[in-house]
């Protein structure tokens, strides 16, 4: 049971970021440009998450041709 609850300290979120500062920063950069609002849920970050990686995607295959 131990192993357990320390197991869950550490997996925490112990600032407000989700994720590295820097990563995080640069996330609202990438945002801020494409003009979209920050999520307000899990399901809503998810959506933003998809269609961007999707249209880099495209945007990165179109380079490549």
């Amino acid at each position: 049971m131990e192993n357990i609850v320390n197991c869950e300290e550490e997996c925490r979120t112990r600032r407000n970021y989700s994720c590295d500062k820097t990563v995080f920063e640069i996330c609202c950069l990438l945002m801020d440009e494409r003009r979209l609002d920050p999520p307000d849920n899990t399901e809503q970050g998810t959506d933003v998450y998809i269609t961007e990686t999707v249209n880099m995607g495209f945007a990165v295959i179109a380079i490549m041709q």
